[in-house]
C-alpha cells in the first residue's frame, strides 16, 4: 500500500503543468491595494524587463494661419532602464509518513432533501486535497508577499522581507528627488485657521505638477493611506474632525456613534480621499503607525506589473503568469513530496517623483 500511495504522484495530476493549472484557479483573497486594481500588468517573455520614464508630457501648439506647415510632434525624452524582475518563491514538504496510512473509503453526500449518496474517496482524492491545502496555504504567503511589494511600489521602494534590504530604489533607478516627508503638525493644539486644509491643498497641486499630463482633472484623485496613530490624530483634528463626522453621519446614520472614528472610514477632506491602511498584525505589511502615504489614483500608466516566465523548461519564452506551481519527489528515498509555489513579479511606480508621505509630527 506505501508503494501504491507514492505511485500516485507519477499521474498527470501532478505534473508541473496540471499543478500550475490547478493553483491558478483557486481563488485569492486580495488585501488593500490589491483591491484597487492600481496596477496595469504587462505579461513578459523574459526575465528582465525595460522601464521608461516618458511621461507623455502636454505641449501648447502654437497658432499656424492656413494652408501653413503644421508643427511636428517631438517624441519625449525617455530614461531608461532595463532591470530583472525578481523571483518569489516558497515550499512545504509532504513526508511519506503522513499519508502512509491512507485508505480508499466511501462517503454520504447530501442533497437538499437531505438524501444520501454514497460516493468513493480514493487515495489519490485524499492526496490531492492534501496537496491542495498546501497549495492554498503557500498561495496565500505569495498574496501576503504581493501586497507587500504592492505597498513598496506605492512608496517607490521595493525592500526585500527582512525590511531593511533594499532590491530597487526607483528614485535612484530612475534618477529623480523623493519628495521630503510633510509634517502635518497634528499635535499642534492651536494651529493656524485652515493650515491643516492649505497643506493638503499645496500637496495635491504638487503631485498633479509632478504628474505633468498624466493626471485626468475629474478621474484622478489622491489617496491618502495612514497608519493607526496618523488616524486616531488625524480624524480628531480640529479641522478635520466637523467634517469627518458629517461623513460618517452621512453615510451610515444609523450605526453613526458605532462607526465613529474607527478605522476603514474611507473619507474625503481638502480633496484627498483618506483612510486608515489595514495591515498585517505582524505589522510586516504596514504603514508605520505614525505615517501616512499618498497615491495618485487613476492615472493611466502610472503604476505597473511585470509578471516574468518561470525558470522550468515548460515556461521559457512563454507570456508569465501570476504564479507557478510544481511538485518535487524525492526520487533517491521516495521519503516525501515538496509542493513548490514560484511568481516573478516586478511592481513599479513609472513616476515615483509623484509618491509622497508625511508624518504626524
Amino acid at each position: 500500500m506505501p508503494d501504491t500511495i507514492m505511485n500516485i504522484f507519477d499521474g498527470d495530476a501532478f505534473s508541473h503543468v496540471s499543478m500550475t493549472a490547478a493553483a491558478n484557479r483557486i481563488v485569492r483573497v486580495p488585501k488593500m491595494l490589491g483591491r484597487l486594481n492600481l496596477f496595469e500588468v504587462d505579461r513578459i517573455t523574459t526575465p528582465d524587463v525595460a522601464i521608461s520614464m516618458a511621461k507623455g508630457r502636454l505641449n501648447l501648439i502654437p497658432t499656424t494661419e492656413r494652408g501653413a506647415p503644421l508643427p511636428s510632434a517631438t517624441p519625449d525624452k525617455q530614461q531608461l532602464r532595463i532591470v530583472r524582475t525578481p523571483r518569489v518563491a516558497k515550499q512545504s514538504t509532504l513526508y511519506a509518513h503522513e499519508i502512509g496510512n491512507l485508505r480508499a473509503y466511501e462517503d454520504a453526500v447530501y442533497d437538499v432533501q437531505n438524501r444520501p449518496t454514497r460516493i468513493a474517496v480514493s487515495e489519490l482524492d485524499q492526496v490531492a486535497n492534501i496537496i491542495l491545502a498546501r497549495q492554498i496555504k503557500l498561495q496565500a504567503d505569495l498574496e501576503f508577499t504581493m501586497e507587500y511589494h504592492r505597498l513598496g511600489a506605492v512608496q517607490g521602494k521595493l525592500l526585500d522581507s527582512d525590511g531593511s534590504r533594499v532590491i530597487y530604489d526607483w528614485f535612484a533607478e530612475l534618477g529623480v528627488a523623493q519628495p521630503a516627508e510633510i509634517d502635518f503638525d497634528l499635535d499642534n493644539a492651536s494651529p493656524a485657521k485652515g493650515a491643516l486644509r492649505q497643506k493638503c491643498i499645496a500637496l495635491t497641486q504638487a503631485v498633479r505638477k509632478a504628474l505633468d499630463g498624466l493626471w485626468i482633472d475629474g478621474y484622478s484623485y489622491l489617496l491618502a493611506l495612514t497608519g493607526d496613530a496618523f488616524w486616531g490624530a488625524f480624524t480628531s483634528h480640529v479641522e478635520v474632525d466637523p467634517t469627518y463626522g458629517v461623513f460618517v453621519k452621512s453615510v451610515d446614520q444609523m450605526n453613526a456613534l458605532q462607526n465613529w472614528g474607527l478605522p476603514g472610514q474611507s473619507f474625503p477632506f481638502a480633496g484627498i480621499r483618506w483612510d486608515n491602511y489595514a495591515g498585517s498584525t505582524d505589522n510586516k505589511v504596514a504603514v508605520g503607525t505614525d505615517k501616512v502615504i499618498f497615491i495618485p489614483v487613476n492615472v493611466p500608466g502610472l503604476y505597473r506589473l511585470a509578471l516574468a516566465p518561470s525558470e522550468f523548461f515548460p515556461y521559457i519564452n512563454t507570456p508569465g503568469k501570476d504564479f507557478y506551481s510544481l511538485l518535487v519527489r524525492d526520487l533517491e528515498r521516495g521519503s516525501w513530496v515538496k509542493p513548490e509555489i514560484y511568481s516573478y513579479p516586478l511592481h513599479y511606480c513609472t513616476a515615483p517623483e509623484a509618491l509622497n508621505r508625511g508624518r504626524m509630527t
